[in-house]
């Protein structure tokens, strides 16, 4: 498998944890055409976005928590309904990046945005699927997706 296919397949993967405003949820792939779950009342979409472990390269806590302070500041000036915080990781919990879900932003802002702070891609999620879109070219991967109510 080349280092882009695992990249992928990585990505594709991963589920994200989303503190939603009506409490947390966890987003996983699923087969397209499912999409199954709880999804935020009155939003159209959510972007999940991380500064952290730029080009998947691991940085320091320290190095990745000023980085997604910048991000946060970034954020604050962005035309969105809301944003909270999320984590991306993998299935077994061994990759995790503390992220941020951006409800109705526009999604080229926010690619633009993970672009500039050397991230791979960036996950859009919809009532109707869940997409991996790539930072270099601007590709679509697309999944279903299932999410449930976790504790918080």
């Amino acid at each position: 498998m080349s280092s882009h296919d695992a990249l992928t397949s990585a990505y594709l993967a991963a589920v994200v944890e989303l503190a939603l405003p009506d409490g947390p949820v966890l987003l996983e792939p699923a087969p397209l055409g499912v999409a199954a779950g709880v999804f935020p009342a009155e939003v159209e979409r959510v972007t999940v976005l991380t500064a952290c472990n730029p080009r998947s390269e691991l940085q320091p806590a320290a190095v990745n928590a000023a980085r997604q302070h910048r991000l946060a500041e970034l954020l604050r000036g962005l035309d969105c309904r809301w944003w909270v915080p999320a984590e991306g990781r993998s299935v077994d919990g061994t990759w995790r990046e503390a992220s941020f879900a951006v409800a109705d932003a526009d999604e080229v802002d926010l690619l633009a945005l993970a672009a500039d702070l050397d991230q791979h891609a960036i996950y859009a999620w919809s009532p109707t699927e869940r997409a991996v879109v790539w930072t270099d070219d601007g590709h679509r991967d697309v999944t279903g997706w299932r999410s449930r109510a976790i504790a918080s």
